[in-house]
């Protein structure tokens, strides 16, 4: 595969498509344009953007980016006053470099491994679970530190790959957690689901937009009926016009399902 396809799949699958004109969703406003992926220093850490009451959060948000990306790339997206909670702790973990069978081998940032986008396609199931325990112990790590907070405090979100992790380790956490919030994605390993059951008690927002031409919008309507049909509430938004990106609209929903749990 030529170096210009695999810089093409990693533009789109990561990330906003920047030649998409906020015209094409006038109703969404703007196409929100914040993922990074220059890469020109490699987050060694999460990035993390602290409650006001530093020691005292009301609720962590761990928000996990897509494929190719970083932390830093999604945290400029909650930067924005209008979208961050001053009540909330943020963190933008960055997934490891690997080689990603989809881009033909070429290594990038991803949480596990892709074979394919059609319904069929293999799927790293070892590499999904791997990545889900991972977060799991993130949070672990996180309710340590804060003993007065639970797991239902704690939202987990994603973007495009980084919202399918989000949704499998959600679904698939013992636990109940506050909310998942699932933009521009899908399930994946969802015939895991027929040995484990669904984690019902967690909510579930799902942002996508109907001109998606990557995770296609069909994708995120056949897991909503999924999830509707395991007895998980899952609030499934489109927004007209938008491509694999996000829109102000879209990051205001995201402000209010979390602020539903404060």
């Amino acid at each position: 595969m030529n170096r210009f396809l695999i810089a093409v799949l990693v533009f789109t699958f990561g990330s906003v498509l920047f030649g998409q004109s906020g015209r094409a969703h006038r109703d969404q406003q703007s196409t929100r344009q914040f993922f990074n992926h220059h890469h020109i220093n490699m987050p060694k850490a999460p990035i993390i953007l602290d409650a006001q009451k530093k020691d005292q959060p009301e609720a962590i948000c761990i928000f996990l980016h897509g494929l190719g990306d970083t932390g830093d790339g999604w945290s400029w997206g909650f930067k924005d006053p209008s979208v961050r909670d001053p009540r909330v702790k943020y963190i933008f973990p960055t997934a490891k470099t690997m080689p990603v069978s989809l881009n033909g081998g070429f290594p990038m940032t991803a949480w596990f491994d892709i074979y394919g986008l059609d319904p069929g396609a293999k799927e790293d199931l070892p590499g999904i679970k791997s990545a889900a325990d991972e977060i799991r112990q993130m949070i672990n790590s996180e309710l340590r530190k804060h003993t007065h907070l639970s797991h239902e405090n704690v939202i987990l979100g994603g973007f495009s790959l980084g919202g399918a992790l989000a949704l499998f380790t959600g679904l698939s956490n013992p636990e109940k957690l506050g909310g998942i919030i699932a933009l521009s994605t899908w399930l994946p390993a969802r015939d895991e689901f027929q040995k484990i059951s669904m984690q019902k008690g967690t909510p579930v927002l799902q942002g996508h937009g109907d001109a998606d031409p990557v995770v296609p919008f069909m994708f995120g309507k056949l897991t909503n009926s999924l999830l509707q049909e395991n007895g998980v509430k899952s609030d499934f938004k489109s927004y007209s016009g938008m491509a694999h990106s996000s829109c102000d609209q879209e990051m205001k929903d995201v402000k209010n399902f979390i602020n539903g749990f404060l």
